[in-house]
């Protein structure tokens, strides 16, 4: 039980940023309630999709990486770098082998979450070909330095060519960012 009277305190908020790596500015943003359906930093990304256009690359942390996350940035042609859910298991020795490390996996549609419309559920792929890297490896004529995590929506990535966006939430550093 807290000691403070109701209504006092200090407020609490959601808030996901969209930023130009390139340029170092903040694009966008969305704030939204701390507690509630469809207040996660999940949806609140998703008021923020309109943003990116066709081409765009997003990296993010794990927090974003879930199929329709993925499936929905495609969708718009927008690709994506990202840390995979931690209960995701990876084997290299499964998928179209790319290198020492480096495959494409396939992830299959899961059930419609209550929050997809049915038209738009039936819109997306029935599943997804994604790019996996170990974390620290990056493929073959990206720059050292850049630091790459799996999955990634781009399989045929040789280089980055446009300036990346990133998301992250609020008080968290973005995990994945190599800029």
């Amino acid at each position: 039980m807290s000691s403070e009277r109701r209504g006092c305190g200090f407020p609490i908020a959601r808030i996901v940023v969209v930023f130009s790596l390139a340029v170092g500015t903040v694009l966008d943003a969305a704030i939204g309630k701390y507690q509630g359906k469809q207040t996660g930093e999940n949806s609140l990304f998703r008021t923020l999709h309109g943003l990116l256009q066709n081409g765009d690359v997003v990296l993010a942390d794990r927090y974003f990486s879930g199929w329709f996350d993925i499936a929905l940035l495609q969708a718009r042609g927008v690709d994506m770098v990202v840390r995979k859910h931690q209960l995701r298991s990876s084997d290299f020795r499964t998928g179209r082998r790319l290198g020492w490390g480096d495959h494409l996996v396939s992830w299959p549609k899961p059930p419609r979450p209550d929050w997809l419309s049915k038209e738009q559920y039936d819109s997306l792929p029935d599943e997804l070909t994604l790019r996996e890297l170990p974390p620290g490896r990056p493929p073959e004529r990206v720059p050292r330095n850049w630091s790459s995590s799996a999955p990634c929506s781009m399989p045929n990535l040789t280089r980055l060519t446009r300036s990346p966006c990133s998301t992250g939430g609020a008080g968290r550093p973005n995990s994945t960012c190599g800029a």
